[in-house]
């Protein structure tokens, strides 16, 4: 098996459509070691105009997205490594990133698909226990070692995608469980594309 971490960014939410400008993505293998990863710039199209006055951080200067190209043009690159065979998803509030992908294809009209994804962010304590969203940043940064912290940017998906993956195995390691093991205490966080979370 392989394990994909993913994360999207968004130059707007507009009328709760999301406009994906950047996938991050970090693809390990069943030993969790790292296979791939990348940063990949979307340009987030018409209607797509950034919300500059939030403040948000984006890891790129607003022209090197309107640079790239448009969803479409990414759209089998992105399809073909979330659909790839013996492959697990897993993201952080996984929930908005695969409801981000429907939208893209309904937007552009393009064949949609079905993705299944585990979300561990629902897994954490905090969570569990308050149903409260903890940020993926401040909980990376709880458990990660000195050395992982090094030139991590969060905002920036390759670099988000790489916490979420941190955290999964910073959690697995807490478990004392191996993956398949690990993977059983995840069912309850699996989020369908088509059902929305399997378990409420």
């Amino acid at each position: 098996m392989k394990y994909l971490f993913i994360d999207f960014e968004f130059s707007n939410s507009n009328n709760h459509e999301p406009k994906i400008c950047e996938f991050g993505y970090v693809l390990v293998d069943s030993n969790l070691e790292i296979i791939e990863e990348d940063d990949i710039l979307i340009n987030p199209g018409k209607g797509g105009a950034f919300q500059t006055g939030v403040g948000f951080p984006y890891a790129h200067p607003m022209k090197d997205y309107y640079k790239a190209p448009l969803y479409p043009m990414r759209y089998d690159f992105i399809k073909n490594l979330l659909l790839e065979r013996d492959t697990v998803i897993i993201g952080f509030s996984i929930d908005s990133d695969i409801d981000s992908i429907k939208v893209q294809n309904k937007r552009y009209n393009l064949p949609d698909y079905h993705i299944k994804g585990y979300d561990i962010q629902r897994y954490l304590d905090e969570y569990k226990k308050e149903a409260r969203k903890v940020s993926l940043e401040k909980k990376f940064n709880e458990m990660a070692y000195e050395e992982d912290l090094m030139g991590i940017r969060a905002h920036n998906p390759e670099d988000d995608a790489y916490m979420t993956f941190k955290i999964f195995q910073y959690s697995m390691e807490d478990s004392g469980k191996n993956i398949d093991e690990f993977m059983k205490d995840l069912e309850d966080t699996l989020y369908d594309s088509n059902e929305g979370y399997i378990h409420k």
